[in-house]
Order: structure tokens, then C-alpha cells, then sequence
């Protein structure tokens, strides 16, 4: 079906196909190929469409905390957020966040890292659906469960529930571009 869909004689369809079949390799934990799909998405040459490269970008952040790569998972997840805030896209800021919470638990916050999942499991306009399929996912929030012992993760869990979505984003990029991130580098001007 890969084959056909992706052979198909439409120049559109590899911009619509490849993020379909990225996602669904890094739901399903297969991340070398998640990365090699939206990585092909990028060799295609397209021209900038916002969307299009936050759903990219995504994709390689999905990548990225799957395979442990924390230096590319924040500089992806520090584009998909800009992209995020500046059209004002809550469910994609959502999205991000989720990635962010992962980013914190893997750098020893598990209290950050589990305000920001509460944060995206509680808020009206975050995609749920994604997140049950996503395995990491539920690994994670039984690991910050532990970390934090089951009473703190719970008062956490809710205190995050009153958290504004657009404010805690805005918080998320200045800690990116801290001195105290993992990586430290400027974004490039989206290619036209």
C-alpha cells in the first residue's frame, strides 16, 4: 500500500503520504523509519506551507525522543512551538507539549515532565487520541508515577489542570533558548 500510495503519479500525494506513514511507524515504536519518512518529506523540496512543517517537524520530534536524541528532539520541538504560537494553533501546541513533557522526564524533571503531560491530557483542545496509541507515552507516565510516588504525581496531575496552554508554551520556548538547554542553537529561517 506504501508503495502505491507514495508511486501514485501526483506530486502532492508523497507531501500528504509520508506524514501518515511517519506517524503511524513512530506510534508504533518503529522510529528509524518514522525519522527516514519525514526526512524524506524534507528532500521533496516543497514549498514552505506552515502546517506542513509543523506536522514535520513533529514527526522528527517524535523521532527523536523515541531514539533518545535530545539535542534534535529540542531543536524539533522548539519549531514546532514557534510555529505553534505564532498562528495560534492550540491543538499543535498540544502536540508539542507532549513531546516537551517527554524531553523533561528523559532530563530528570519529572515534575515538569508531568505538569506538561497533565497539561495535554486535560486541555479541551489537545488530540487525545494519539497519545493512548503512543506506548512511550504510557511507559512514561507510569515511570513519572514512580519517581514521584503515586500522592505527588497526583497533586501535580491536578494543579496542572489550571495551567494555561498558549502561556506554558511561551514558558517552554524562553527554556529552550536558556543558556540552561541542552542545545543551544539559532533557528534558521523557515526555506521558501
Amino acid at each position: 500500500m506504501r508503495t502505491i500510495a507514495l508511486n501514485i503519479n501526483n506530486p502532492g500525494n508523497s507531501q500528504r503520504t509520508l506524514p501518515l506513514f511517519g506517524f503511524l511507524e513512530g506510534l508504533h515504536e518503529n522510529y528509524a523509519a518514522c525519522r527516514q519518512f519525514f526526512q524524506e518529506i524534507d528532500a521533496l523540496n516543497q514549498p514552505y506551507f506552515p502546517f506542513m512543517m509543523s506536522m514535520q517537524q513533529m514527526g522528527l520530534c517524535l523521532a527523536a525522543c523515541g531514539l533518545n536524541d535530545l539535542p534534535a528532539a529540542h531543536k524539533h520541538l522548539r519549531k514546532v512551538l514557534e510555529i505553534g504560537l505564532l498562528h495560534q494553533w492550540p491543538a499543535n501546541v498540544a502536540k508539542a507539549l507532549t513531546f516537551a513533557a517527554i524531553i523533561a522526564a528523559k532530563s530528570g524533571k519529572p515534575e515538569r515532565a508531568t505538569e506538561l503531560l497533565a497539561l495535554v491530557f486535560h486541555h479541551p483542545l489537545s488530540p487525545k487520541g494519539w497519545l493512548v496509541q503512543w506506548p512511550l507515552i504510557a511507559r512514561q507516565r507510569a515511570e513519572l508515577e514512580a519517581t514521584l510516588t503515586p500522592e505527588r504525581f497526583q497533586a501535580v496531575w491536578q494543579r496542572a489542570a489550571t495551567l494555561d496552554l498558549l502561556a506554558t508554551a511561551k514558558q517552554q520556548v524562553a527554556e529552550l533558548f536558556s543558556p540552561d538547554s541542552s542545545e543551544i542553537t539559532h533557528s534558521a529561517p523557515p526555506h521558501d
